[in-house]
C-alpha cells in the first residue's frame, strides 16, 4: 500500500505519490590547489602585467627594437609566490593579451619564448630551495638555460663563447 498511489482529498483526481526516505548523497572533495584567494591575486597579477606592457624603455636611444618590457615581472612574482604553473599561466594570459591588443603576434610568440625561457626555470629553482638568494640565482640559471637562448641571441654569439663562465662553450 506505500508504493500504490493515492488520491488527494483536496484536489480531487489528482493522484500524490509517497515521499521517498532520504538517501545518503556522496559529497565530493574539493580537489582545486588554488583557493579563490589565490586565483583572484594571480588575475591581479596578470591585469598589472598587461597594463605593465604599454610601458616599454629603449634600452639603447639609436636601437628602437631593443627595449624593455617589465611586463614580466608580476609573472616572476606570481611564479615565486604561487609556483610555476600559475607563473606560467600568469605570463601566458598577459603573452595572449599583448598579442591581441597590439595585434603584434611575432612580438608575442617571442615574448612567449621569453616566459617559458624565463619564469619556468626560476620558479622550478626557487620551489626547490626558499632563500633570499635563490631568485637571483634562478635568473642566472635561466638566463644560461638552452630554452632562453632564442631569446638572448642578440647578446650571445656561438663564436664568441659561453655567455656564462661555466658552460662549455660552442665547438
Amino acid at each position: 500500500m506505500a508504493n500504490k498511489p493515492t488520491t488527494h482529498p483536496a484536489v480531487g483526481s489528482s493522484t500524490v505519490r509517497p515521499a521517498k526516505a532520504p538517501t545518503a548523497q556522496k559529497t565530493m572533495a574539493n580537489t582545486n590547489r588554488w583557493s579563490t584567494r589565490v586565483l583572484v591575486t594571480i588575475a591581479l597579477l596578470c591585469a598589472i602585467s598587461v597594463l605593465l606592457s604599454f610601458v616599454e624603455f629603449p634600452l639603447l636611444p639609436g636601437v628602437a627594437w631593443l627595449s624593455y618590457d617589465a611586463s614580466i615581472m608580476p609573472a616572476a612574482v606570481c611564479g615565486f609566490a604561487f609556483g610555476p604553473a600559475a607563473g606560467l599561466a600568469c605570463g601566458i594570459i598577459s603573452v595572449v593579451a599583448h598579442g591581441i591588443l597590439f595585434a603584434d603576434f611575432t612580438g608575442a610568440l617571442m615574448n612567449l619564448l621569453v616566459v617559458i625561457g624565463f619564469i619556468l626555470p626560476s620558479a622550478l629553482v626557487y620551489k626547490k630551495i626558499h632563500t633570499l638568494r635563490a631568485p637571483s640565482s634562478a635568473f642566472c640559471s635561466a638566463s644560461c638555460s638552452p630554452s632562453s637562448w632564442p631569446c638572448s641571441a642578440t647578446s650571445w654569439s656561438p663564436r664568441h663563447g659561453s655567455a656564462c663562465r661555466w658552460m662549455p662553450s660552442w665547438p
